[in-house]
């Protein structure tokens, strides 16, 4: 048989650990600032003023379309929209999606030695690699940055059946005024043991996030 005392004990530490957990559950939230990217939920059709795409070896498209399973969510559709063969027969691609722009403007602006969180859910099989651009001055040209680093961690993947969410963080150069985060698509069949993409593949893209870490 429980005792009163018992009972009162019992419930003071129940009521003690549902505060602890919503007090962290406070300071995680706060610890973070607010979303740079300002159409991250792709909830307005128009991308471009944040996000350009293809280039390099092979190519995407990008297009904003309703969530598979939603009837009025919406999110950024990847479509492979080629892979380069070469003459020997081996297959390469390598394009990107950058979010990284405000208006015609090229980079996000960015605080230097500042700590960031990059965060997005995936719905699809394939490998991304993440890299950041970082730049002390406007640039004209979208292939072109000052530094390139990783965020950590490096690579992730997706799945073909659910929504996987991402998260990385990356710190930014003492000289650092202005940020892209690129979703890299790469594949060499001559790196690989099963070259991963063809034309047609598809990513789905949401709830993109870009963070200042506050601590």
């Amino acid at each position: 048989m429980i005792s009163p005392s018992s009972f009162l004990t019992a419930s003071s530490y129940a009521s003690l650990t549902f505060l602890t957990a919503s007090l962290c559950a406070f300071a995680a939230a706060a610890a973070m600032g607010e979303n740079i990217l300002k159409n991250g939920e792709f909830n307005t059709i128009r991308m471009g003023h944040e996000i350009y795409g293809g280039g390099g070896v092979g190519g995407c498209k990008l297009s904003n379309v309703i969530k598979p399973g939603s009837e009025n969510d919406r999110c950024m559709r990847i479509e492979i929209t080629s892979v380069k063969t070469y003459p020997d027969g081996h297959q390469e691609l390598a394009t990107e999606v950058t979010f990284g722009k405000v208006g015609n403007a090229i980079g996000l602006p960015a605080e230097a030695d500042t700590e960031y969180e990059f965060s997005f859910d995936m719905l699809g099989a394939h490998q991304l690699s993440l890299w950041v651009s970082l730049d002390s001055k406007p640039i004209t040209k979208t292939y072109f940055a000052e530094k390139r680093i990783r965020p950590e961690p490096r690579v992730v993947k997706g799945d073909a059946e659910k929504w996987v969410t991402h998260k990385c963080v990356f710190k930014t150069a003492g000289d650092s005024k202005f940020m892209r985060v690129q979703l890299l698509l790469w594949g060499n069949s001559k790196q690989q043991k099963t070259f991963p993409f063809k034309a047609g593949d598809v990513i789905m893209i949401d709830n993109v996030k870009l963070v200042k870490v506050t601590k």
